[in-house]
């Protein structure tokens, strides 16, 4: 098991911006479906956990955004995509409607797919 840690640990010191965003992406995705799933089977104790992580990537992804001359309305629209996510979670936080975690994943795929496409060519 220190192997698998110590790879993990190694893989996020080197990586390039580009890759630790599709990472956390990655990781987003992950978390939102593992919330999807606990709740589906009545256990929102994990849900929350898996929510709260959720959360947790998307104010990263959020201070993360870089307001560079020319790309303004592009952060802007990421800025509301992920003040949106984020509260839509905190929605299924009270709700327990996995279905609704299930929409927010997939509201976020074409971001995981482009940041997983942006990785592969860094």
């Amino acid at each position: 098991m220190y192997g698998i840690s110590s790879y993990r640990s190694q893989r996020k010191q080197t990586a390039s911006p580009a890759q630790v965003v599709a990472m956390l992406f990655v990781e987003l995705a992950r978390r939102i479906e593992s919330a999807a799933s606990c709740l589906d089977v009545g256990d929102k104790l994990g849900a929350a956990g898996h929510l709260h992580h959720a959360r947790e990537i998307l104010t990263e992804l959020q201070m993360a955004l870089d307001p560079v001359p020319g790309a303004e309305p592009i952060v802007a629209n990421l800025r509301r995509v992920y003040d949106w996510a984020f509260q839509e979670l905190i929605a299924v936080s009270g709700t327990g409607d996995a279905a609704q975690a299930r929409a927010v994943g997939r509201a976020l795929e074409p971001l995981v797919e482009a940041w997983s496409a942006i990785q592969g060519s860094v």
